[in-house]
């Protein structure tokens, strides 16, 4: 779920598949509104009549998929983390990368990184998970992405930074693929929501702590 929540902040996962510090800037923003043929059907410009309002989410079919339990807000929560999850490493895929290896770019693209360095800035997604940044710099030097210089700082080469320039093309599509349909002002409605809710539990826990 904290995935999820990260991921909707910045709508790419750039930033959740990296240390928070780095964010593309194409997942920093509201989905792009792209202009159309002109009004549509809904439109109540002009003096054509105006459209039937579209039915409100409490109106939809229950039947199949529409069920209670489909539309509570944790079943849609942990569908859409899921569907984000896959989604990304698939794209990551198409680029020949797996998380962990563009997490590691993203850091060493910034400048010259140690293990150290690495490993402390990439602590936050690791954890529990019994992963060692040690083999994914292996793998990163073996596919001559990344070169360590004599000071142990580890650099992109030309051909890791091709490399993620072409995962950051793929990963930043996400943000196209989730948004569709979606309008600005919707998207910032929706995160707005979601932190209050947020807020409101962690404060629930801290109050019920005491």
């Amino acid at each position: 779920m904290r995935y999820l929540l990260c991921a909707l902040a910045v709508l790419t996962l750039t930033a959740c598949a990296s240390p928070p510090s780095e964010s593309e800037s194409a997942a920093t923003s509201p989905p792009r509104s792209s202009p159309g043929p002109g009004p549509g059907p809904g439109s109540t410009s002009g003096s054509g009549p105006t459209s039937t309002p579209s039915p409100s989410p409490t109106s939809t079919s229950t039947s199949g998929s529409g069920s209670d339990q489909d539309r509570t807000i944790g079943f849609r929560l942990k569908r859409l983390d899921q569907l984000i999850e896959t989604t990304f490493d698939r794209l990551l895929g198409n680029a020949g990368v797996n998380r962990r290896e563009w997490q590691t770019l993203n850091v060493i693209r910034r400048g010259p990184t140690d293990e150290a360095q690495l490993t402390d800035a990439l602590r936050p997604f690791w954890e529990g998970n019994g992963e060692k940044v040690s083999d994914v710099i292996d793998s990163l030097s073996a596919r001559g992405w990344i070169h360590r210089d004599v000071d142990g700082r580890y650099t992109l080469t030309a051909t890791g930074r091709d490399a993620h320039a072409a995962a950051a093309t793929e990963v930043g599509g996400l943000r196209d693929l989730v948004s569709a349909g979606v309008s600005a002002a919707e998207f910032t409605q929706m995160m707005d929501v979601l932190q209050r809710m947020t807020v409101n539990l962690e404060n629930a826990g801290s109050t019920s702590g005491n």
